[in-house]
């Protein structure tokens, strides 16, 4: 089964991160509320009890998020992720980084690329319109803080529609 590891969005965050996204376009797809979370890291095809057994040994210490940019990958193909970023925080890197540690002990390769903590909000199509791309980009970004007590193993699902997010465990921070 596909699984990744994420920290969970409070309904209000999500609202914030709603206001964000770019209007609807017929080659742009948002990403629904239920769905937006900050990945910790994707793992894809993996055993769920391998990695549940690995992540409940965590200890990590609580701590605050702040949204802080907004800003847009794009890959090869001229696809482009929309996202919103959060401020450079020790702690979300070090659990993050605690969280790679626990894994590579259960032979799951990781990607290797750096990581870039953010929310995606919105992927867009190589037609996509420029000018609703360069909106985006030119709002003011949220600033909003949150708390941070949990992270969680999630399943996704692909099917016509895009990918479909639930959780399977959550694991408490301390």
């Amino acid at each position: 089964m596909r699984l990744f590891i994420a920290i969970e969005l409070a309904a209000d965050i999500q609202q914030v991160l709603l206001s964000y996204q770019p209007n609807t376009d017929r080659d742009l797809r948002r990403v629904q509320q239920s769905q937006l979370h900050l990945t910790l890291h994707f793992l894809g095809e993996a055993d769920a009890q391998i990695i549940d057994q690995s992540l409940a040994g965590i200890r990590a210490s609580r701590f605050e998020l702040c949204l802080h940019s907004l800003g847009r990958f794009q890959d090869r193909r001229q696809q482009s992720t929309l996202w919103a970023g959060v401020q450079s925080n020790s702690h979300l890197l070090a659990l993050q980084r605690t969280i790679g540690q626990q894994l590579q002990q259960t032979e799951i390769a990781l990607e290797s690329r750096r990581y870039t903590p953010h929310i995606t909000l919105a992927r867009c199509h190589r037609a996509c319109n420029p000018a609703l791309i360069q909106h985006f980009l030119a709002q003011t970004a949220p600033t909003h803080c949150f708390p941070v007590d949990e992270f969680a193993l999630y399943r996704s699902d692909l099917d016509s529609d895009g990918a479909h997010y639930r959780i399977i465990q959550r694991y408490a921070l301390v």
